[in-house]
């Protein structure tokens, strides 16, 4: 053991540690809205991420070149910086408290963020979104499937009916006035 780093503020957790795939360094961040770099082999920090988010980051990725990283966010954004931590973009994802980033994962060529209320963001490199895959944060409870229009429902422990496109994997929420609670079977008429 050679050294620790003690750099978030007041306390707060550290709630994620990301290594570039290079392994020249890595970046921290945390419940205090702060994000750290620190040297791959040394440990030792080397800069701080300029304007972090307004809430706690809870994830972090870096790009598979090694150049730049994404942050998720409890502010409902998603936010993309260069390698020396300057932004180049922010994308914000909803305005509902289950629209909090809790996770994020660069993949080639998209990034991808989660929310707490179960809905999977696809965004470009440049920030443009490119399409949301909404899901169910709560147990499934039930599951039909709708033979005429060849699709999928799901409902879940919270009353939330999704429906799924067999064909292409989209997705959309059934808006309405629904169930409170736990939807416990389903049919189609």
């Amino acid at each position: 053991f050679k050294h620790s780093n003690k750099h978030h503020e007041g306390g707060k957790m550290v709630n994620c540690v990301r290594f570039a795939p290079d392994g020249s360094r890595s970046v921290t961040v945390g419940g205090d809205k702060k994000g750290f770099f620190y040297d791959g082999k040394t440990g030792e920090k080397t800069g701080e991420i300029e304007s972090a988010h307004k809430l706690g980051i809870y994830s972090c990725s870096w790009a598979p070149n090694s150049q730049a990283f994404c942050t998720a966010s409890a502010d409902k954004t998603c936010k993309i910086y260069n390698a020396d931590g300057k932004v180049t973009a922010s994308v914000e994802l909803g305005k509902d408290v289950t629209d909090q980033q809790l996770g994020c994962l660069w993949v080639n060529d998209d990034i991808l963020s989660f929310s707490l209320g179960g809905d999977y963001h696809y965004i470009a490199p440049d920030g443009s979104r490119k399409r949301t895959i909404y899901g169910h944060n709560k147990f499934i409870t039930a599951l039909t499937y709708d033979k005429a229009r060849d699709r999928l429902i799901s409902a879940s422990f919270d009353g939330k009916l999704v429906l799924w496109n067999v064909q292409n994997g989209e997705s959309a929420i059934l808006s309405g006035k629904g169930h409170q609670t736990a939807v416990v079977g389903m049919g189609v008429a």
